[in-house]
Formats: structure tokens, sequence, C-alpha cells
């Protein structure tokens, strides 16, 4: 699917993996999965909100739907990550990307104990 994507913009898959940060990449992996986790979603694209995804429908709509209908969603913790990820130079990215997703895990894991 990555490879569609990249034929539509006239680059390889592995340019298509170069020019997009890799949470952009995961995002977009994840949109197109069976199973998409809409936090990954959320945390690539600021422009996009929890009730974006909902009326996206199909599976992407569902994902979004039980994060909300759980109650324990935290916006202002996504926003949080967000930014400490948009805050440093580009080469730290990736590393920022995958902190902030851990981070957003374990506030996550507390929150199931």
């Amino acid at each position: 699917m990555i490879s569609d994507l990249a034929r539509a913009q006239d680059t390889s898959s592995q340019g298509f993996i170069r020019r997009y940060s890799s949470g952009t990449v995961d995002a977009v992996a994840s949109l197109l999965s069976p199973h998409p986790n809409a936090e990954t979603i959320l945390l690539a694209f600021p422009s996009i909100s929890l009730l974006d995804l909902v009326d996206l429908g199909g599976t992407v709509g569902t994902s979004a739907q039980e994060i909300r209908d759980s109650g324990s969603y935290d916006m202002s913790a996504l926003n949080s990550l967000r930014q400490k990820i948009a805050g440093s130079a580009d080469e730290d990215q990736p590393r920022r990307t995958r902190d902030a997703r851990a981070r957003l895990g374990r506030s996550r894991a507390k929150d199931d104990v």
C-alpha cells in the first residue's frame, strides 16, 4: 500500500519513507491497515482531531470511537507530546517520535491499573 502512495507521488517506496518522518509513515501505514491505531494517526497529524477520525468511518472511525467512548483519552497529553516532537532539530525527530510514543504507552498503562 505504501508503494501505491509512493507511485501517486512519483517516487519510490524508499523515497516516500525518506520524505516523511517515521511517525508520519507509521500513521499512513496505520490508516491503511485492517487494525488502525487512532493514537498513532493523531500523534502524526496535528491538524486531525479525534472527531475527524470518528467521522472518517470504517475501521479508523471505529478505532477512534472506541477511544472516545473509553473516557480516558487525554487530548492535552497528546498535544504536549506533539509539541515535544516538533520542538527540536529534524534529525532528532524519529527518536523524539519513538520517545513520545513510549511515554504515551506508559501513561495509558497507568490508566489501566
